[in-house]
């Protein structure tokens, strides 16, 4: 099992296995806190080598720097048997609110069968805009 891609995005879709991404990023910013990100998604795109096949445990999770868990989802994923070579499958977790209650280091944890990749996400505060005109 190889991961192609694990990201955060602002939209994506999986056109019978063609996957769109649009907006890729690690970092989330905010003036204030708790803060809640609007929808997201997590995408993953996994290739399997033969023998790794059948219905796969999955679980996604968001996890702090103290690796808490703070909220995931979690299923099974059915990954066919290729004829040779390998299977490729997409799967996007929309995320529609999450809340950060401050800044911080966080990772995205993608568990499959037996196999973890993780992903890192910082969350920063930015200082207010001054919109006084001087």
């Amino acid at each position: 099992m190889k991961t192609e891609i694990l990201t955060l995005c602002d939209y994506a879709q999986d056109n019978n296995g063609k996957l769109t991404i649009i907006g890729t990023f690690n970092t989330i910013s905010s003036q204030v806190f708790p803060f809640t990100q609007n929808l997201f998604y997590i995408v993953v795109r996994v290739a399997f080598e033969k023998g790794e096949f059948g219905d796969l445990p999955l679980k996604c999770s968001i996890n702090d720097s103290s690796n808490k868990e703070l909220g995931s989802l979690s299923g099974t994923c059915h990954v066919a048997q290729p004829d040779k070579g390998f299977a490729t499958i997409n799967i996007l977790f929309p995320v529609p609110q999450f809340s950060f209650t401050a800044p911080g280091s966080f990772h995205v944890i993608l568990s499959i069968g037996g196999s973890s990749f993780e992903l890192p996400l910082t969350v920063v505060k930015i200082a207010e805009s001054n919109t006084n005109n001087k």
